[in-house]
This record gives structure tokens, sequence and C-alpha cells, in this order.
């Protein structure tokens, strides 16, 4: 399957590690983490072990579910978003958020993120998604339920 840069989200769903198991457990879901894929070869996103960064593509595509955006992109929309990210890039992880969602509360900190907000913070200032989309749903549910994206593999 061929990744779109700005589009496609990767869902982790497959992990063993004791980390990602807190996650699910604690989430009650089936996703432990999310990366945003900005080209086809790498993705930008954090986690708890590592503020934001670009990675290269590192995952078996079994352990993934990929979620793409209905809508397609303009330049200036992309230039928005490669903008946000890069202000993003080395913020900390920020574990207390992580909590919050996992609770249903919400928490903010325009300074720290965790994978989920990196992504959808990044598509609302460039007006692809409603302000504080990713406060209405729980944790990965955003990219699921929302509407705003499809699943594009199993």
């Amino acid at each position: 399957m061929r990744l779109i840069p700005y589009r496609d989200i990767l869902l982790v769903k497959k992990s063993n590690s004791f980390i990602d198991n807190l996650v699910r457990l604690f989430l009650k879901q089936d996703y432990t983490h999310s990366e945003y894929v900005i080209d086809k070869w790498h993705t930008i996103s954090t986690n708890i072990n590592s503020p934001v960064a670009i990675k290269p593509f590192g995952y078996n595509i079994q352990s993934l579910d990929i979620y793409r955006l209905k809508e397609d992109l303009s330049s200036g929309q992309i230039d928005i978003i490669t903008e946000q990210l890069q202000k993003a890039t080395k913020t900390k992880y920020d574990i207390i958020e992580a909590i919050c969602v996992g609770l249903g509360i919400n928490h903010d900190d325009d300074k720290r993120y965790i994978c989920i907000t990196l992504i959808t913070e990044a598509l609302e200032s460039a007006g692809v998604l409603p302000v504080d989309l990713h406060k209405r749903f729980k944790g990965f549910d955003v990219f699921t339920k929302s509407g705003y994206f499809e699943k594009v593999s199993n």
C-alpha cells in the first residue's frame, strides 16, 4: 500500500512492550500510538521515550491500521501543517495529558504534546479539522470515529 504524505495516520495496534500494554489497558482501546506520515519514508510523532521528532518508517505493516484524511490538502495547508510540526520538533511528551486522555479529562499544554494532539493540532491550525476536535473524542477515536478519516488498511 502506498502511503500518502500529510493525509495518512499510522495507528499502532500490535506491540507487546510493557508501556504499550499499559497504554492499551489504560485507554481501553486497540491502539497504543499514532504517527503522521510526512513523506513516503518518514513519520513524525512523540512518545513517552522521546520528544517530537521525524523518524524513518519502521513498522511491520501488519502491526498498523492506516487512517487517511478524507479531504485533499492544498499546498498552503501543507505549508501551515509543516510549519506547526517544525515548531513542535523536540517538544517533550506530556505525560499529564496522556493520563487525562485516558481519564476522559481535557488538558492542554501548548509546550508539550502526546502523539494524538501533535497530529490533530497541526491539522486544526491549517483549517483541515475543527479547532479542539481532539477534545470531543477519547484517545484514538478522533481518528477512528470523528468522520474526518477513513480506514484504508486492516
